[in-house]
């Protein structure tokens, strides 16, 4: 016996007829027929005492039906349970540095739930690297490339930087050599920016520094100094560019292989992932698929 018969069955006693059970079960009368003479020989017994009008169950019907009824609740669960697995619901935990998540994400929340309204979001903008995977991060925004394994990646932005200060500022501090610089707080000169500093400005050690690139554009709109600065940062603050450093960040997507097929994880990774592009531009090629790291 397999799920239709008990379907089957289910449909004719539920409806009183063979007549509902066809309309139930969008099949003809006769298929109907056919297919209870099918099921009775195969149980060695009769399940329903027909007359002209109607019929009754027989012992052998009565005692199969609440068995029927558990397997039709159990069937009803499973598929409950298959489609809550395809419905993007339940919380992500997003890492990011805190900038990103101000600058590029939060005014995009509404987006996110426009499309998937069951999930709810978590960002973790601490200055240490999260892990990312099952008890860690579920997504992670960074513009480092990863080279954990088991993670799945992709490109799906660029911070393009220059180097930007107030017109107040240049009006009284025209002459490079006089410019006063705001940068980093990254003693040990790890990061892009900094290594461009030392590098142009190797003389001039940055009058203010601090970890978030969100208060380098302030201290810079208040005409405190020149910064490195992504373009859309510091376009937002009215700021002008005042050299080019061909500084080009990108912006990884990232997330643990484990994750990758929970719909509430892919309903933000394709948030996250065109919410980049609109704002920064990715090419193409990199909005295809991810790439799993090696190691």
């Amino acid at each position: 016996m397999n799920w239709e018969d008990i379907r089957l069955f289910l449909a004719i006693v539920r409806t009183g007829s063979f007549t509902g059970a066809a309309r139930a079960l969008g099949q003809h009368q006769s298929t109907v027929s056919r297919r209870v003479g099918e099921l009775e020989r195969n149980l060695g017994g009769q399940l329903f005492q027909r007359n002209a009008r109607s019929f009754t169950l027989t012992s052998l019907a009565e005692r199969l039906r609440p068995e029927a009824e558990a397997v039709a609740s159990a069937v009803e669960r499973f598929e409950q349970r298959a489609l809550e697995r395809e419905k993007a619901a339940g919380t992500v935990r997003l890492a990011t540095a805190e900038e990103l998540a101000s600058e590029l994400l939060v005014p995009a929340l509404g987006e996110l739930w426009a499309a998937a309204p069951e999930v709810d979001l978590v960002l973790d903008g601490r200055t240490e690297v999260v892990p990312v995977g099952p008890g860690g991060a579920d997504v992670a925004l960074r513009v480092v490339r990863p080279e954990q394994g088991s993670l799945r990646f992709r490109k799906v932005g660029e911070l393009r930087y220059g180097a930007y200060a107030s017109p107040r500022y240049l009006a009284h501090v025209g002459d490079r050599g006089d410019w006063e610089w705001l940068g980093l707080d990254d003693p040990h000169g790890r990061t892009p920016e900094s290594q461009w500093l030392a590098a142009h400005a190797p003389h001039r050690v940055p009058k203010f520094r601090t970890h978030d690139t969100r208060d380098l554009a302030r201290a810079a709109a208040r005409g405190w100094g020149v910064a490195l600065l992504p373009e859309a940062l510091a376009q937002r603050r009215g700021l002008v560019q005042v050299e080019d450093p061909n500084l080009v960040r990108p912006l990884w997507l990232i997330t643990h292989e484990a994750l990758v097929e929970e719909p509430r994880v892919r309903a933000v990774l394709s948030w996250v992932a065109a919410t980049c592009r609109r704002l920064t531009g990715a090419p193409p090629e990199d909005e295809k698929s991810d790439a799993p790291t090696q190691g």
